[in-house]
Order: structure tokens, then C-alpha cells, then sequence
């Protein structure tokens, strides 16, 4: 067998796998595209799907928080694929994005982009993107995205409590005894930081998302990194 074509085993734990998928459906009347980001444990099949408008950082992070609250922790190693919000290249070589470096640094956790052209690095979470299209397409239409939210908890929920298909037991009683491999959340919640460089005046002014702000003098003419999240500069 060709290694593409292998599973790989993982122990209680050890790691959660994140993907994207993306399908049509009728919302209110009207088709929507939706995106679906889906985490999921190779080793007990345990899964957490989320519903959002887009795939971009935002998003993510919107989703990613909403994961780990739902385990109460936070998986020591994730898995994911080389989608640009998390993965950038310089001079050959791939590198986590900004946001991903931080999300390392401030939960602890390793993150492994797969390695391209390997599907068996992240096929437990391909094979729950499949399923949850494959559920949805049944389904049909929805009056609000709430409802397919709440349709999609349900299932999920009901799912988990399946028995797992090689371990004779309960997905949900796999997922347990996982936990306590898990790392704690912590207590100061993340804040994600950008960097823009700008260019100081002569009077010592930079002009930064439409406003103004001081610096000190010494800096006129001069470039500076400003660092901001949506709240603080």
C-alpha cells in the first residue's frame, strides 16, 4: 500500500484534527453557501461542528473558541490543513501565519500543518466532512441559520453517543477517557494581535485605520511598527 492510503494511529488524546467544508443549502427560501469548520479526535471519533459564513480568520477563531469550550480544554497537538489563514511561505519554506503563532504560544498547544498531498494525515476529520455534507444534503431546507445550528447540535450529539466503529465502546466514552490528556483552558482569554508599519511625520503624527495618533518626536520621519488587536493600539 502506498502511505497516502494508510490510517494513522493515534493515542487518547494526543491530538484533534481541524477542516473546513463548505455546501449549498436553502436558507429562508434562498440558497446560501455555508461553512462548516469541524474538529475531531482520531482516537475516539469524538467530532464538534460549527456553522459560519465564511472561512476566514475571524471565523476560525469564532469557531475554534466555541470547540474548546464545548470540551472544556484544549487538545495538546491540532492538526490542520496548509489553508493560507495559517500557513504562509518564505524562501521555500511553509511557517505558521502570525495568528496561528499566537494561538500556540498563548494555549500551549502544537499546531502540524499536514504535509502537502497527504490526506491520511487529517483523514479522520475528512471523513466527518463527509458525513455532515452527506446529513445535511437529507435534511434540505432551513427557515434560519439558528435552526441549522441547533439541526446540526442535535445530530452531533446523537452521534457521539454511537458506538465507535473498531473500539466497542462509546464514542462519547472514548472521548472521556481523552480528557485527561487534554491541557486546561487558561484564564486570560486570547487576543489577537496585528502589525502595520507606518511612517511618522515631521510633527510626529502617524495616520492609522483613518485616525491619528502622537509619537514621540525622536521617531519624525522615521518607521514604526504599530501593534493592534480590534480594541487597542
Amino acid at each position: 500500500l502506498y502511505a497516502k492510503h494508510l490510517d494513522l494511529c493515534y493515542d487518547p488524546g494526543e491530538a484533534a484534527q481541524f477542516d473546513w467544508g463548505t455546501i449549498q443549502l436553502t436558507i429562508n427560501g434562498e440558497k446560501k453557501r455555508i461553512c462548516l469548520a469541524i474538529f475531531s479526535f482520531p482516537y475516539s471519533n469524538y467530532r464538534f461542528y460549527y456553522a459560519t459564513d465564511s472561512m476566514n480568520k475571524d471565523y476560525f477563531l469564532q469557531a475554534f473558541q466555541a470547540f474548546i469550550k464545548h470540551i472544556g480544554a484544549i487538545p495538546p497537538v491540532l492538526i490542520i490543513d496548509n489553508m493560507r489563514i495559517a500557513v504562509q511561505y518564505a524562501d521555500g519554506k511553509r511557517k505558521l501565519t502570525a495568528l496561528f503563532q499566537q494561538l500556540e504560544q498563548h494555549y500551549g498547544m502544537k499546531i502540524k500543518p499536514c504535509t502537502p498531498h497527504r490526506p491520511n494525515q487529517k483523514g479522520n476529520v475528512e471523513n466527518a466532512v463527509r458525513t455532515i455534507k452527506t446529513y445535511l444534503k437529507q435534511e434540505g431546507t432551513y427557515q434560519t441559520i439558528k435552526q441549522l445550528a441547533q439541526s446540526i447540535h442535535d445530530w452531533n450529539k446523537e452521534r457521539n453517543m454511537q458506538l465507535h466503529h473498531e473500539k466497542n465502546d462509546i464514542i462519547m466514552n472514548l472521548h472521556q477517557h481523552e480528557k485527561q490528556a487534554l491541557l486546561p483552558i487558561p484564564k486570560k482569554p486570547f487576543v489577537y494581535y496585528e502589525s502595520k508599519t507606518c511612517k511618522v511625520s515631521k510633527n510626529g503624527t502617524i495616520r492609522f485605520q483613518t485616525n491619528i495618533y502622537s509619537v514621540d518626536e525622536q521617531y519624525s520621519g522615521q518607521s514604526v511598527e504599530v501593534i493592534h488587536s480590534k480594541t487597542t493600539i
